[in-house]
């Protein structure tokens, strides 16, 4: 078997595995290798919004966040942590789809929300206030689910180590 032969093959179906992760809407599952954790979001009155959150805890993992995503689960997200609090900028650069953003103190509490941010904009968006983390959700799902800025944001118990401070709760057992 010649060279190309191999190579077209390849090629072919590299194509179709892209091809039909595009029209089954699974784009970003097929392109994104990040675990997913369970979080849960406790309202002042007592109910309970659970999420299924990619962790984005490192520079890189950061840097990139939700970009080029076609779609993102009703009940997906993205949870940036960072090492320290602090005012922290958002934008939507090469971000394709709107995001809810919630920015969270260190004791776990939403501090500011940020509605259906505008994909592809530029605009720096943040709390204007120290956090220590920032939940991107499907844009309207904050609405959706009536979450609201004072509403805790429980994490999985193996964060714990290094959020120091984070309101936490064991939720692997239900993962």
């Amino acid at each position: 078997m010649d060279t190309r032969t191999v190579f077209g093959a390849a090629f072919k179906a590299g194509f179709w595995l892209v091809l039909f992760c595009i029209v089954t809407g699974v784009f970003s599952a097929c392109t994104s290798a990040q675990e997913r954790h369970s979080l849960l979001i406790r309202g002042q009155g007592g109910q309970e919004n659970r999420f299924t959150v990619e962790l984005a805890l490192t520079p890189e993992e950061q840097q990139t966040g939700l970009m080029n995503r076609i779609t993102l689960p009703d009940d997906g997200g993205m949870l940036f942590v960072f090492e320290i609090s602090g005012n922290y900028n958002f934008w939507m650069k090469n971000t394709l789809i709107p995001l809810d953003m919630l920015f969270i103190n260190e004791q776990g509490i939403i501090q500011h929300i940020h509605h259906n941010a505008t994909p592809g904009s530029l605009e720096g968006i943040s709390a204007g206030v120290p956090v220590k983390a920032v939940l991107e959700l499907k844009g309207g799902q904050v609405q959706a689910y009536g979450i609201k800025e004072g509403d805790q944001v429980l994490y999985p118990a193996r964060l714990q180590e290094g959020l120091q401070g984070f309101i936490i709760e064991n939720l692997l057992a239900t993962e």
